[in-house]
């Protein structure tokens, strides 16, 4: 009996292990995913995953947040729409019960984080070579924003899967006892990770890079005084942003047009399709929904039609068009399943950041930061590849890994190593 439930243990780990390498091809999760939960269920011990479970109370927000999606569907109208939303979220219940009973070792949770990064370079290797392909056959620039990711994944969501793999980076190598070569062959990953961030030119994707730059440049010199670290992330921010305005000519276009829609008092045409002046005009749709449903929201499957009525009556015909969502995950929810469970999706991520500080476990405060970003311009939980990285790899670090492989100085052995 032991022997069955060690195999069933080993290859638990072996089909999460496939998960990890898989996330930038995120299409291929959910099959792989299906045995994640299945050699789960077969390994039994479950008086320490519950044991596991109890140590961890965050666990119990997550299956709330889902709960209230379920109960959800009891007023939605569209019943098709809702049961394709409560499948798609199922991701974000499954996964974090998982990990919360689960407890990798050193060993694993090192193999995990190698493999994430090993899946973003060949995904960077195989972006940069169909689109030189592509290029050399019909001499069509597809470098650049969705031309680049087109069938693979969204900019927004790619870009933060970058500056999340120079985080895995920054704790598990750079700020370990690593070898010369080994930080060598780390920074060299770093710069081909900041190249794909510049060239997929998602203004979120930057905006989290700088974020993430600045930590970087203040973290290592204020709590470990490593001042020479710190300056060369400060330099790597400046050189950066600099080289990209001056040689990346798609990306400072796209920068630039975003600084005339902050600063311009000009009303918006609502037919525009421009990606940020809708944003404006979506968020301002959002919120008059929001305000009309704000107790039980319209229900799981009802949020997208409820949006459609108010683009028409804002004459938003280029929403209506591309059938746009709220674009922030905040009145995504909020509209959804009201204002209860909008307080619980951000006591998720307040939870996770806050024992993050506590912990002193750095890494998570800024991931979870990192996200919030990210859910402001964006439905991030709409999309496979946002709650697929939410509820597989966020919630894998913040319950499962070995927190010494992401904290400064204290890993057992570095990554790479």
């Amino acid at each position: 009996m032991r022997s069955y439930q060690d195999l069933m243990s080993k290859l638990f780990i072996a089909s999460t292990c496939i998960c990890t390498v898989l996330l930038p091809w995120h299409f291929f999760v959910p099959l792989v995913g299906c045995f994640v939960l299945f050699f789960w269920l077969l390994s039994g011990n479950w008086k320490e995953k519950w044991t596991n479970i109890r140590s961890t109370p965050m666990i119990f927000l997550w299956v709330i947040f889902y709960a209230l999606f379920a109960i959800g569907m009891l007023w939605t109208e569209n019943k098709s729409e809702g049961w394709s939303v409560l499948t798609l979220k199922l991701s974000l219940f499954i996964f974090p019960v998982i990990f919360a009973s689960t407890r990798f070792t050193p060993g694993v949770s090192q193999i995990l984080l190698l493999l994430f990064l090993l899946g973003l370079f060949t995904c960077g290797l195989f972006l940069l070579a169909r689109a030189i392909i592509t290029w050399q056959s019909t001499g069509e620039n597809v470098f650049y924003y969705e031309a680049l990711t087109g069938g693979i994944m969204h900019p927004s969501y790619l870009s933060l899967y970058y500056v999340v793999g120079i985080m895995i980076i920054f704790h598990s190598v750079i700020f370990q006892k690593a070898k010369t070569k080994m930080r060598i062959g780390a920074s060299l990953l770093i710069a081909f990770f900041l190249l794909m961030i510049y060239l997929i030119a998602s203004k979120t994707g930057l905006i989290s890079m700088g974020i993430m730059l600045v930590f970087y440049t203040a973290f290592p010199m204020v709590y470990f005084r490593k001042y020479i670290l710190g300056i060369s992330c400060f330099i790597l921010l400046v050189v950066g942003f600099y080289t990209a305005k001056k040689y990346f000519h798609e990306l400072s276009d796209r920068i630039e047009t975003f600084m005339e829609v902050v600063e311009s008092k000009q009303k918006i045409d609502p037919t525009t399709t421009e990606s940020n002046r809708i944003r404006i005009l979506l968020w301002q749709a959002d919120l008059a929904v929001f305000e009309k449903h704000m107790m039980l929201g319209v229900g799981t499957g009802d949020v997208e039609d409820e949006l459609l009525k108010e683009y028409a009556t804002r004459g938003m015909t280029g929403a209506i068009s591309e059938k746009l969502n709220a674009h922030n995950q905040f009145y995504q929810t909020g509209i959804a399943i009201g204002i209860l469970g909008l307080i619980v999706m951000v006591l998720v991520f307040l939870a996770a950041f806050i024992h993050g500080i506590r912990k002193k476990f750095g890494f998570i405060s800024l991931f979870t930061f990192l996200l919030l970003v990210n859910m402001f311009p964006e439905s991030f939980l709409q999309l496979a590849a946002g709650v697929l990285f939410i509820g597989f790899f966020y919630s894998l670090i913040l319950f499962s890994l070995d927190r010494r492989q992401l904290t400064p100085f204290k890993a057992l052995s570095p990554l790479f190593s």
